[in-house]
C-alpha cells in the first residue's frame, strides 16, 4: 500500500501535489482533473493580481460563455473567471456560491448556466472528475477527495482516459487562458466552419450526435421542496450581496423543453429579467452546428444567448 501511494504521488496524475501550470491539456491525462479543483486553485492563484469580482458558473456547458464576450455586458474593468463544475447540478452551485461569498467582500456579477437535469439533481456527486473539492465543501473532505483519485489512478477507467482512448476529438487545437479558467477549442471552430461533414463523422459511433431522443410531451417538474430551498438560499445570497446575474436555461441538443411549472418557480424566486429559458425547440436547437456534440454548444450560441439576456432589459 505504501509503495502504491508512493507512486500516485510521485506520478501526480491529477495536479495536487506539484507545482505546475499544466492543469489543462485536452489530449492527455491532465483532461482528468477535477474542473472545480483546477478552477479553485487557479482562482486562489490569481485573485491577488485580478481581484476577481465577477464569475460564470455550472456545468461543462458554462464553457464557451467567454469572459470577453461577457465583458461587452457588464463592463470592461470587471474581472472575470468560470468556476464550473463537470456535470454539475443545484447543489454544487449553491455549495462553490457559498464558497465565493465567503472568500469576496464584493460580487458584481454572476452568470449562471442550467437544465432541466442540472436543477433536479441535489445529490453530492462522487468521482474524482465530478465531486467537489474540499476547498469548496469542508476542510476534512481532503482525505475523502484524494482517496477518489487514488482509486481512479488505480482503475481501467482512469487508463483509458490517460491514454486519451475514445478522446479524438480533443485531439484538434486549442488554447487555453487560466486566468479566466478558459478553454478555446480553436481546431473545432475552424473545421466546423470549413468541413462540419468531417467534423462530425469523427464523432460517430461516440456520441451519435444525429440522433436525438426527442419527444414533443411535457417533462415533469423536476424543482420540488429541496430544490426550492437550495433556491431560495442561492437568491438569498445573491440579494444579500447585491449582485447582479442572469440565469441562462441551455438550449440542450436533446431538445427537451424546462417544464412551464420549473420556469414558474425560477421566475416567482429570481424575478422578472432574471431568469431565460433557451431549451426545447427553437433556433439553435434546429441547427446541428451549434453543437460540438450532444452535451456542448458552441461559443457563437453563447454570444447570441448574452445579447438577448442583456440587451432584453
Amino acid at each position: 500500500m505504501i509503495v502504491l501511494l508512493l507512486v500516485y504521488i510521485i506520478d501526480d496524475p491529477f495536479r495536487m501535489y506539484w507545482p505546475g501550470e499544466d492543469l489543462y491539456e485536452p489530449d492527455a491525462r491532465k483532461q482528468c482533473v477535477n474542473d472545480a479543483y483546477r478552477g479553485t486553485r487557479w482562482m486562489n492563484q490569481y485573485n491577488d493580481s485580478m481581484h476577481y469580482n465577477s464569475f460564470i458558473t455550472g456545468s461543462s456547458r458554462s464553457d464557451f460563455y467567454y469572459v470577453e464576450d461577457w465583458k461587452q455586458y457588464i463592463g470592461e474593468d470587471a474581472s472575470c473567471f468560470h468556476f464550473n463544475q463537470s456535470g454539475d447540478n443545484l447543489l454544487g452551485t449553491l455549495q462553490r456560491v457559498q464558497y465565493l461569498y465567503s472568500r469576496y467582500e464584493k460580487i458584481d456579477n454572476i452568470l449562471f448556466i442550467m437544465d432541466g437535469e442540472y436543477l433536479e439533481d441535489m445529490t453530492p456527486h462522487k468521482g474524482h472528475l465530478f465531486r467537489q473539492p474540499w476547498q469548496v465543501t469542508k476542510e476534512w473532505d481532503f482525505f475523502a477527495y484524494n482517496w477518489e483519485c487514488i482509486r481512479a489512478f488505480y482503475t481501467i477507467e482512469y487508463q483509458r482516459k490517460f491514454w486519451g482512448i475514445d478522446k479524438e476529438e480533443k485531439k484538434l487545437p486549442y488554447y487555453y487562458i487560466p486566468e479566466y479558467n478558459e478553454v478555446h477549442k480553436a481546431g473545432a471552430e475552424e473545421m466546423l466552419d470549413t468541413n462540419p461533414d468531417a467534423y462530425y463523422a469523427t464523432l460517430q459511433g461516440v456520441y451519435r450526435l444525429y440522433e436525438r431522443n426527442y419527444t414533443d410531451s411535457v417533462p415533469i417538474p423536476v424543482i420540488k421542496a429541496e430544490q426550492r430551498e437550495a433556491l431560495e438560499q442561492l437568491h438569498e445570497l445573491l440579494v444579500n450581496g447585491n449582485t447582479d446575474y442572469r440565469i441562462v436555461i441551455s438550449p440542450l441538443y436533446n431538445q427537451i423543453a424546462l417544464n412551464p411549472m420549473d420556469y414558474a418557480v425560477l421566475m416567482d424566486i429570481f424575478g422578472e429579467g432574471k431568469v431565460f429559458d433557451f431549451s426545447g425547440v427553437n433556433e439553435f436547437t434546429n441547427d446541428i452546428s451549434n453543437y460540438y456534440e450532444t452535451s456542448h454548444y458552441r461559443p457563437k450560441v453563447c454570444k447570441q444567448i448574452l445579447k438577448q439576456i442583456y440587451d432584453t432589459f
